[in-house]
């Protein structure tokens, strides 16, 4: 995968994965307990719809133990699959969780948001063993995510999916990263820039054992190699070769592993 990042003139197509609160694919307006429904849950039908307000509004902010173990049983109908032991917070925000899968013993802290509007049906992946710590965005606005086994997310990360976006296995990432994110076209005056439509440069892919300090950007189109680290705070731009170490912004190589 290159990696450019040269910018694009051109805004990408009207995407009907993702047609903008308030709004069908076609631009028909729609009710506002039918943006609702479209923006949260994402299927049709009014039963889908109080399925997940009698189980979210009920057990999602039940505390202690007990919520732990109501929400063990009764998320997973919410979801193409989920598996066994995982482990959900209180008040965890879940957006078209029919499109989600969630591997074993999986474990995701209060107050995270998991959102696969803009992905594929079965385009949200979250491996096995995974910790997501409390305050992470993980959100697909336009393509799929995919997290692998055994990754340790830190507080308070947002991982915008403007594209693709692969995080491989055992992946560290401290708090308060942020990895992907889009552009706005700036060619045209007179409209502003946040009604012209975000678009990537590419997706954002991230190896195996790879760690990620506290503060990191990573933005789209950009490749971490496998068994790199990322000093706290850069800004990573370009692709990082497999086992390099580095830091800055925007980040360059200041050593490499063995």
């Amino acid at each position: 995968m290159s990696s450019s990042n040269t910018p694009q003139a051109s805004p990408p197509a009207n995407n009907p994965k993702h047609a903008g609160y308030g709004k069908r694919p076609d631009g028909e307006k729609q009710s506002m307990l039918d943006q609702y429904k479209e923006f949260f849950v994402g299927l049709d039908g009014w039963g889908a719809l109080l399925k997940y307000e009698l189980i979210t509004s009920l057990f999602g902010i039940f505390p202690g133990g007990a919520g732990l173990l109501f929400r063990s049983k009764t998320y997973r109908t919410l979801f193409a699959y989920m598996g066994r032991g995982v482990q959900w917070g209180p008040n965890v925000s879940i957006r078209h969780a029919y499109k989600m899968h969630i591997g074993d013993k999986t474990a995701v802290d209060g107050d995270c948001m998991l959102c696969a509007r803009g992905c594929d049906e079965g385009g949200f992946r979250i491996g096995e063993g995974v910790i997501i710590s409390r305050g992470t965005i993980i959100q697909s606005k336009r393509g799929n995510i995919e997290i692998g086994d055994g990754c340790s997310i830190g507080v308070q990360c947002y991982f915008a999916g403007v594209d693709d976006m692969r995080i491989g296995k055992n992946v560290l990432i401290a708090g308060q990263c942020f990895i992907g994110g889009g552009r706005y076209p700036m060619e045209r005056n007179g409209i502003p820039m946040k009604d012209q439509g975000a678009y990537s440069n590419g997706p954002t892919e991230i190896g195996d054992d790879v760690w990620i300090g506290a503060g990191v950007t990573i933005l789209d189109n950009v490749k971490v190699g496998e068994g790199s680290i990322v000093g706290a705070g850069a800004v990573v731009t370009k692709d990082v070769a497999p086992y390099s170490i580095v830091g800055g912004v925007p980040a360059k190589v200041i050593g490499t592993r063995p």
